[in-house]
């Protein structure tokens, strides 16, 4: 039967961060009985100036609402930084690149890219930082850095971020159960894995 659980997210979305831990369960839970898939969704891609106080703030709330909802951490010192370009294309890409070296790598780069930036605070839009990423899963950093500039990689993203679209996810995270051609939405947005892994359940089931 083809069935594939796929999770849309974005490598600098705040709620996706907060539902690592749920995904992480349900991985855990499902044992591979299926397959599951990452895709990025692009959630501010190729932004080209700095975030103005306006949407700083906003952030600021944002980050503080997950947190209480979640139980993730957020380091805030970020937000200090007034130059900071919040362009989310290149982790997205990085994630990409992660799967083109190394399919089971995908995951595990975006998790990682949460937590530099949300936790550690680094840089994730600088190529360097995500080669730094790469080289903890264990990937070539020469390899990665030629792969992730790219011309491939570069479009690759943008055709990812367009199918995404074209599937309809209006927002992030995102988790479909497809059976076939049908997808259906078991969490658009946060969800914890109590009310989640029912709905998962009975699919498998059915």
């Amino acid at each position: 039967m083809d069935r594939e659980i796929l999770l849309i997210a974005d490598p600098m979305c705040s709620w996706c961060w907060g539902f690592a831990p749920v995904f992480a369960s349900l991985t855990e839970n499902l044992a591979g009985e299926v397959p599951v898939s990452l895709r990025v969704g692009g959630l501010r891609p190729y932004t080209k100036e700095p975030w103005d106080k306006d949407l700083r703030n906003y952030i600021r709330e944002a980050w503080a609402g997950v947190a209480t909802r979640t139980g993730q951490g957020f380091n805030l010192d970020l937000l200090n930084d007034h130059e900071f370009v919040y362009d989310t294309e290149p982790a997205c890409r990085a994630v990409v690149t992660a799967r083109h070296l190394d399919r089971e790598s995908a995951v595990p780069m975006l998790h990682g890219a949460h937590r530099a930036f949300y936790v550690d605070n680094h840089d994730i839009t600088q190529a360097d930082v995500l080669a730094d990423l790469a080289e903890e899963l264990a990937l070539n950093r020469e390899a990665f850095l030629e792969a992730f500039d790219s011309n491939e990689a570069k479009q690759t993203t943008y055709e990812e971020f367009k199918a995404v679209q074209a599937w309809g996810v209006k927002g992030f995270p995102t988790l479909l159960l497809r059976e076939g051609r049908d997808a259906r939405a078991v969490a658009t947005g946060y969800r914890p894995f109590a009310e989640l892994w029912p709905d998962v359940e009975a699919w498998l089931a059915a």
